[in-house]
């Protein structure tokens, strides 16, 4: 039999196009409604395609046009308004990316937003047992009103953009039962003793202090604090103060306490000799 093609009224409101070749015979659905049904003779979408059940081995699904990235490049500057959601499958980067295609960093689904091609994946910040895709700019997550974001350089705020000096910035309180820091002597170069850190100390201002309303922004509460300037200290101990996007300042306290700890050794062993000289005096000529 030849290969055919022939439109049959099906009643009032339907038209199938039936094709008929030497091996198998296929239909579509046109609905008066403006709907297009392959495989099914009642489309409940615009285009409905439903898949075949009479035990075939073939291949099913939909194919969109696959294109290589210089190719997308080159229809991209044909490309109408209104177009947006037009969807394409890169099979290959563009070799020298404008600016509309940079996103084709890999083979992959791509769309078109209106302005350039933005891949399918990096809307999604996870992937089932996968990973972040590629990071192109921020990524947020809306946690009760409670911002989690995503960096593309690999960092993590917990309610605040995160800070380019930190891999972790949490605007609140944090709470964990413990904390380890590396330590380890192999991981460490230029070893020295400190000396006379009670001097350094001496310079530092310990003062007290509410947190105003920007303070309260970055996670801050009503209660009473304790603590230090980081300006002041920056003063003394510039390496221990760091500086956010925005150019506010923090304090990295845990780096006090091995000036602290050398600072009560060397007055515990100032007491040690004075209490020596006490007994000296006390001992009857």
């Amino acid at each position: 039999m030849k290969n055919s093609i022939f439109l049959q009224k099906e009643h009032s409101a339907a038209f199938r196009l039936c094709l008929i070749g030497s091996i198998s015979i296929s239909s579509m659905m046109f609905s008066q409604t403006g709907r297009i049904g392959i495989n099914t003779p009642n489309p409940k979408a615009t285009l409905d395609i439903t898949a075949r059940t009479d035990g075939s081995a073939a291949a099913e699904g939909l194919m969109i046009p696959r294109l290589t990235g210089d190719q997308i490049q080159t229809m991209t500057a044909n490309i109408q308004p209104g177009t947006e959601s037009l969807m394409i499958y890169a099979t290959a980067v563009p070799a020298s990316p404008t600016a509309k295609v940079a996103r084709i960093t890999q083979p992959g689904y791509y769309f078109w937003n209106g302005s350039n091609w933005d891949s399918m994946a990096s809307q999604n910040i996870y992937t089932a047992d996968g990973s972040i895709s590629t990071p192109l700019a921020a990524r947020n997550v809306d946690l009760n009103g409670k911002n989690l974001v995503f960096s593309g350089s690999g960092s993590v705020g917990i309610g605040t953009t995160p800070s380019a000096s930190a891999k972790l910035d949490v605007a609140g309180t944090v709470k964990a039962s413990a904390i380890d820091y590396n330590s380890d002597e192999r991981l460490k170069q230029n070893i020295a003793s400190i000396n006379s850190s009670g001097e350094l100390l001496g310079k530092l201002r310990p003062v007290s202090y509410f947190w105003n309303e920007k303070g309260k922004k970055k996670g801050g509460n009503t209660q009473l604090q304790y603590g230090l300037i980081a300006q002041e200290v920056e003063k003394v101990l510039p390496n221990i103060v760091s500086t956010d996007n925005e150019g506010y300042k923090s304090v990295n306290y845990n780096e006090l306490i091995p000036l602290l700890l050398q600072t009560v050794q060397e007055q515990d062993k100032k007491i040690t000799e004075l209490q020596k000289e006490i007994q000296l005096l006390k001992k009857p000529e």
